[in-house]
C-alpha cells in the first residue's frame, strides 16, 4: 500500500506533463493558424535553386493552416491547389505534414511570430521564410 502512494505523485507529474505537450501544441497551432506568404529562402539546400527561380517563388507561393491541423498550399497561377494536415510534434519545434497521401514533410520551426514563419525544411536543408498574407 505505501508504494501505491508513493507512486501517486509521479502518477500526477506524467498526467501534468501530457496535457502540457498538448496546451504548448494547441498554442502553437493557434498562432500557425491563418494564411502565410513565401517571402525568402536561405540555407545550404536553397543555393542550389537558381535566384531567378526563387524569386518568381515570392510573394506567389501560399500556405494556409487552421487550428484543427488542416493545411492548404497554393500558388499563383496554377489552379491545383494541395490539401493535407499537418501535427506539431511533442517537442514544439516539429511540424510534420501529409499532402495529397504522399509521405510527409518534416520541417522545424525556426520562429513564429504574428508577424513571420521560419520554417527549415528537414532533408533539404531550405529555410523558407513566410510573412502573413
Amino acid at each position: 500500500m505505501r508504494l501505491k502512494r508513493s507512486m501517486f505523485p509521479v502518477f500526477l507529474i506524467v498526467v501534468f506533463a501530457i496535457f502540457s505537450c498538448n496546451d504548448k501544441n494547441d498554442s502553437i497551432k493557434k498562432d500557425l493558424a491563418g494564411s502565410w506568404k513565401m517571402m525568402g529562402m536561405g540555407g545550404v539546400g536553397a543555393a542550389r535553386i537558381p535566384d531567378s527561380i526563387k524569386q518568381l517563388m515570392y510573394g506567389t507561393r501560399f500556405m494556409q493552416f487552421t487550428e484543427g491541423g488542416e493545411m492548404i498550399a497554393t500558388s499563383e497561377g496554377v489552379p491545383e491547389q494541395q490539401h493535407g494536415n499537418f501535427t506539431i510534434d511533442d517537442d514544439g519545434k516539429t511540424l510534420i505534414t501529409s499532402r495529397n497521401g504522399r509521405a510527409s514533410d518534416t520541417m522545424v520551426i525556426n520562429k513564429l511570430t504574428k508577424d513571420t514563419l521560419i520554417l527549415l525544411i528537414k532533408g533539404a536543408n531550405i529555410e523558407v521564410t513566410w510573412i502573413p498574407k
